[in-house]
């Protein structure tokens, strides 16, 4: 078997590695019987690997990880498992005195997948004249409140506007399931 590698570095041991192959699914709740699945969708492979690193250049081999964990470097992880497009998600080192010139580790690394970026240029033949946006311009009133209007009133302006004339408000409201204020009457809408 190969030695160990992360990216281009060696790895003098690696004691164990733990694979994760992970999918989530998404569960919705029914009245009766067990929950309904309908969709699946697989996450990021993660694999966890312990060992130690021996050796006088140990230390320039941690810190060519740590690097390669701040750049965001995406790495090939060779030895019982191969894997591209990993990771570093995770570093942690012990350094005791059992082993002189190195330090035991804890890394996981994790698969991710980049996306790329396509333009895409649409042409439109004739475009709609209703397409032209408008926009209120610009007055020196300085900073407005909000107004609200009373629900009878805009009722009213609304009733008026889409040719309900000869329906009273009441009724309207009533037809709408809208609760009625106590201060409105009979009215007539008229033109």
């Amino acid at each position: 078997m190969e030695r160990a590698k992360i990216g281009d570095i060696d790895i003098s041991v690696v004691s164990s590695e733990r694979l994760d192959n992970k999918a989530l699914v998404t569960e919705k709740p029914v009245e009766k019987g067990e929950d309904i699945a309908d969709h699946t969708k697989k996450q990021s492979i993660v694999i966890e690997l312990a060992g130690a690193i021996i050796g006088d250049d140990a230390g320039d081999k941690l810190n060519k990880l740590k690097k390669l964990q701040k750049e965001g470097t995406l790495i090939k992880y060779i030895h019982r498992n191969a894997l591209s497009n990993m990771f570093i998600e995770d570093i942690s080192s012990v350094h005791e005195t059992k082993i002189r010139n190195g330090f035991e580790f804890n890394i996981r690394l994790k698969q991710v997948r980049i996306a790329q970026a396509k333009e895409t240029e649409i042409k439109i033949s004739n475009p709609s004249p209703k397409a032209n946006t408008q926009v209120k311009p610009e007055t020196s009133n300085g900073l407005q409140q909000a107004q609200e209007k009373p629900i009878v009133s805009s009722l009213k302006e609304s009733l008026i506007d889409t040719a309900y004339l000869s329906m009273d408000i009441e009724t309207y409201i009533r037809n709408l399931n809208i609760r009625q204020p106590r201060n409105i009457r009979n009215e007539k809408v008229t033109n």
